[in-house]
């Protein structure tokens, strides 16, 4: 998702994590993006820093969920980016 005016991009994926802990899918994925080393958060869910081939600050999150994790990344800033993942979190 893009904000109209592509001040912010969120991504939302979901796949099985084929018996991957969140530690490891939070690893690949931020070597993946060469981003930061991932931390946990208090929900058990690991987020990242990164930036984009554009030189953008990122933030990745992962979370594991039954056989499935999600993995989200929020590139710039617009003023619905918190109501959005709220909502996304909801689900």
């Amino acid at each position: 998702m893009a904000a109209p005016d592509n001040s912010a991009v969120i991504t939302i994926s979901v796949a099985e994590h084929e018996g991957m802990s969140a530690t490891d899918i939070a690893k690949e994925m931020s070597k993946a993006l060469k981003g930061s080393t991932p931390e946990r958060d208090a929900d058990g869910d690991y987020t990242f820093t990164y930036k984009n081939e554009n030189g953008a600050e990122g933030v990745g999150v992962v979370s594991v969920d039954g056989k499935n994790f999600v993995f989200i990344t929020l590139t710039g800033e617009h003023a619905d980016v918190d109501k959005i993942l709220e909502s996304v979190e909801d689900k």
